[in-house]
């Protein structure tokens, strides 16, 4: 599966707001809730977060622009930004 905008889920709860929680990041990207737990531990994939408490919050702009960047640096070929 190509990551591309197509993949991209809204919910009512992604739409009302710019900064997802770990869930609502997960639900967005249609991803495993392990994927994005590692996010802020690794540091690994330069995911920009906000840290609240013992949570996290993740801007939706940076995150699909994160994951569209590394998609194309990892295939070395432009991704559909649909």
């Amino acid at each position: 599966m190509g990551l591309t905008g197509n993949n991209i889920k809204e919910t009512p709860s992604t739409k009302r707001t710019k900064l997802l929680s770990g869930t609502d990041a997960t639900a967005y990207l249609g991803i495993e809730a392990q994927t994005q737990a590692v996010w802020p531990c690794t540091r690994r994939y330069g995911m920009p977060n906000l840290r609240t408490g013992k949570d996290y919050r993740f801007n939706r702009d940076a995150v699909v622009a994160v994951l569209l960047a590394n998609a194309e640096r990892s295939t070395g070929k432009e991704v559909n930004r649909e």
